[in-house]
């Protein structure tokens, strides 16, 4: 299960995975007959009864307590599970404070600098790594030059949100799902090796031992 900040985040992860499935196995299987299945899962925000009961309405701050939440409940459960990881996808900037704190005070580890992070049980935390130059990434980033030519009723894209001369990531995100044809996804690639990875270590560490004759 991969949990992102809001629901724009997983437009990109969908199709990234899906352009790129076959260099993920991890992430997707490929069929002889060229069909894509997803592997994960994707927790959808809006409109969900799931998003109700676990307060889950995005945003890194929102995560962090969810985090928080999360450790404590699931040790009240004694029956075997976490065969599966859950993967929270946060952005790199200053939102992303109190989920890195939290996960220092986890691990020790700074998560902004780690691929990712295992925070505890099958929890871990991918920070979105920065491209050449940035001090600060958000998802739209890793799409490069491309949105910036994306004009919807004579508007362009701006991380700012929607005003009288651009839109925001809500109407950007809308716009690239219904053309994703249109669209190259492979920078995104970097992203997809953190979770990719995560999702790797995880099976790995709970696969069950080789039996020795």
């Amino acid at each position: 299960m991969i949990v992102c900040e809001g629901k724009t985040d997983t437009v990109y992860l969908t199709h990234a995975i899906r352009s790129m499935a076959a260099l993920y196995p991890a992430l997707a299987s490929v069929s002889p007959e060229n069909k894509v299945a997803l592997k994960i899962r994707m927790f959808k925000y809006p409109g969900t009864s799931t998003t109700e009961i676990l307060r889950l309405t995005g945003g890194s701050a929102v995560l962090n307590v969810f985090l928080w939440d999360y450790l404590k409940e699931i040790k009240r459960f004694q029956a075997p599970g976490k065969q599966q990881p859950v993967i929270f996808v946060v952005d790199n900037d200053s939102g992303a404070k109190g989920v890195c704190g939290s996960a220092h005070t986890l691990t020790k580890k700074d998560a902004r600098l780690e691929s990712f992070v295992h925070l505890s049980g099958n929890l871990y935390l991918v920070v979105l790594p920065l491209p050449p130059g940035n001090k600060e990434s958000e998802i739209e980033d890793f799409m490069g030059n491309q949105i910036k030519g994306v004009k919807l009723d004579g508007k362009t894209y701006s991380r700012a949100g929607d005003s009288d001369t651009h839109f925001g990531k809500h109407i950007l995100s809308q716009h690239i799902d219904k053309n994703a044809q249109k669209f190259d996804f492979t920078g995104l690639a970097p992203i997809l090796d953190r979770i990719s990875g995560a999702i790797q270590q995880h099976h790995a560490k709970n696969a069950a031992p080789a039996v020795v004759a």
